[in-house]
């Protein structure tokens, strides 16, 4: 147990070096992003706005299948994103790139985003309808710059004065990589849990070998098998302990992974 302290308190040192470097995220699991998220949606990127201090450069999807481009239902979403414009009612309204005076350097991008379900902050959004989240246009900020249009992603992350705000520390994965328990947790599983366990981060044979009571621990060792990212989730068993839970394709890819590092250990005669 004191080599796991001693561990976390190395891991919260490096992280907040690496801090000053650039955008670092702490690794966790999809159903804690989801519990600290305002909303988390299921979306299709229409356009991506490009924001300067003075000029917009926008990308837009080519028109639906019914013929119908995003801009022709909703005609405002091609119109310039001023400093301070506000937009039909509902939408965010933009404040004034203060400080900028590099009008080469984007300051900042909008996506607008179809919202084809909402799991989470159906007080804050719409089910149906185009809105836009922001995003810096820089990745060292943690910006969510490589969203593509026309593809489907699950997107999460703050409400701040009325803006949807993302960041790449937040959920944000394209749909089609969703494995069928994280679609079983974001319908039913992730908000029933949200306020319960917790979810600590360990690095290899430092990970403790039992179970604590309000965590369930996540090895963050290199490995290809995220067998508790993609087929587990974090739950309380009989007895009162958080711990990870999952079926079938949860115990194979255990079994996968144990595996693979019996084999990548060095050979002792």
């Amino acid at each position: 147990m004191k080599q796991y302290l001693m561990l976390s308190a190395l891991l919260v040192v490096i992280l907040r070096l690496r801090l000053t470097e650039g955008c670092t995220c702490q690794p966790t699991h999809p159903h804690i992003q989801f519990c600290s998220a305002d909303y988390v949606v299921r979306v299709k990127v229409t356009s991506k706005e490009t924001i300067y201090p003075d000029k917009v450069e926008t990308t837009t999807a080519p028109p639906t299948s019914d013929g119908q481009s995003a801009v022709e239902l909703a005609p405002w979403l091609n119109e310039p994103l001023s400093a301070a414009r506000r937009g039909p009612p509902g939408l965010i309204e933009y404040s004034p790139f203060s400080g900028l005076t590099d009008p080469n350097r984007p300051v900042k991008i909008i996506y607008t985003v179809y919202i084809e379900k909402i799991y989470k902050g159906d007080n804050f959004i719409s089910p149906k309808q185009f809105v836009k989240i922001k995003t810096s246009a820089s990745d060292g900020l943690c910006g969510v710059t490589y969203l593509a249009t026309r593809e489907r992603y699950i997107l999460s992350g703050k409400v701040v004065d009325g803006e949807l705000n993302m960041i790449l520390c937040d959920y944000i994965q394209r749909y089609s990589e969703i494995t069928r328990r994280q679609k079983q947790g974001l319908k039913y599983h992730w908000k029933k849990g949200c306020g319960d366990c917790n979810v600590g981060v360990c690095y290899g044979q430092y990970c403790p070998s039992h179970l604590i009571t309000d965590n369930c621990m996540l090895d963050i060792a290199p490995t290809e098998y995220q067998c508790e990212i993609d087929f587990a989730r974090c739950t309380r068993n009989e007895r009162g302990d958080c711990t990870w839970y999952g079926k079938k394709d949860f115990r194979e890819c255990q079994s996968q992974r144990a595996l693979s590092k019996s084999r990548s250990l060095p050979f002792q005669p």
